[in-house]
């Protein structure tokens, strides 16, 4: 499926796990052999904002790697410019990003912006 070697897939897990990204969340039994180690993402050391640019409304969210909303943020307009949904995006990470004891930069992994149209530049 990836074309990584078992020993390369154990190497990157490992080092992930090292930093704090994976944890142990268990050990599957049952199978022939030793038991799998299952692993699940730190959700607290992840964080990410979504960007919803609807006909109505642009909705902007902040989500650890668990899922879990942090913030939340809606302006009502439509068909809003780039310009005004980045204003709306700069906003949000000045309110919910530097004020809060969560994250730092190395946790921030980024936005994604999603639109029900193509913009025109």
């Amino acid at each position: 499926m990836t074309g990584l070697s078992p020993q390369a897939v154990v190497r990157i897990v490992d080092e992930l796990a090292e930093v704090g990204l994976l944890f142990q969340a268990g050990r599957r039994t049952g199978g022939m052999g030793q038991p799998a180690t299952i692993y699940r993402i730190n959700g607290k050391r992840g964080y990410t904002v979504g960007v919803e640019v609807g006909r109505g409304d642009t909705t902007i969210v902040l989500l650890d790697f668990d899922g879990e909303r942090k913030a939340v943020g809606r302006h009502a307009g439509s068909f809003p410019s780039i310009d005004t949904v980045l204003g709306h995006i700069d906003a949000f990470i000045d309110e919910h990003l530097a004020s809060t004891d969560l994250l730092s930069a190395e946790a921030f992994m980024g936005i994604g912006i999603a639109t029900p149209w193509f913009w025109m530049l």
